[in-house]
């Protein structure tokens, strides 16, 4: 099972939210950006083995979620947004079995005036366990 088939999942589960479902992306905006959306960033899952014969705890999926605003508010709201759709919730991965999505950290809020024109962020760091 790989990472990319679990942030698939991730991208897949916030885009069936109304709010969410034309302004999230995964990882880059292809062309002109919208004024307030949605990055996320895989990564890598663990891969420790504590066993001889393989595997035996679940994999761990951890992503980075940019939310991105004209000003402060909307970066807020979405990040608002985002949370509330994940923490809790269980991402359904074909074949595997999923605990709920915990929020693990973020970053304060932010401004990235190297882009024109600037914006506003928050990085929310989320994660859950996947088992077969």
């Amino acid at each position: 099972m790989s990472s990319r088939e679990h942030t698939k999942a991730l991208l897949a589960y916030l885009r069936d939210a109304p709010d969410l479902a034309s302004i999230v992306f995964d990882g880059a905006v292809d062309g002109q950006a919208p004024p307030r959306y949605v990055l996320v960033f895989s990564q890598s899952m663990d891969h420790e083995v504590d066993r001889m014969a393989g595997r035996q705890r679940p994999l761990v999926a951890r992503h980075t979620i940019h939310c991105i605003g004209s000003v402060p508010d909307e970066a807020q709201w979405l990040a608002d947004k985002v949370s509330t759709r994940l923490v809790g919730a269980r991402i359904p991965v074909p074949g595997r079995s999923s605990s709920p999505v915990k929020h693990t950290g973020g970053d304060p809020m932010r401004l990235d005036s190297s882009v024109p024109p600037a914006v506003y962020f928050l990085a929310d760091d989320y994660e859950w366990a996947s088992g077969p």
